[in-house]
């Protein structure tokens, strides 16, 4: 599966962001603490159903936000 376009909302510190893939190779680049890791969790949770964080998955889900 390659996906093509990826929407986050109130995903950890990403409050809301659209991400567009284009064909081959991507980069993600950006400063320490601008939620490369998540994006890249975020992936492959859409990707594999798994979460690269031990923890639950709501506590990917920023505070005063629910999984809806």
């Amino acid at each position: 599966m390659t996906p093509t376009k990826l929407t986050l909302r109130h995903w950890c510190q990403l409050d809301a962001r659209e991400f567009i893939f284009t064909e081959g190779m991507n980069s993600i680049s950006g400063p320490n603490g601008s939620g490369k890791s998540n994006l890249l969790d975020a992936l492959r949770l859409c990707t594999s159903l798994e979460s690269g964080n031990p923890g639950k998955l709501t506590d990917n889900i920023q505070d005063g936000h629910d999984s809806g």
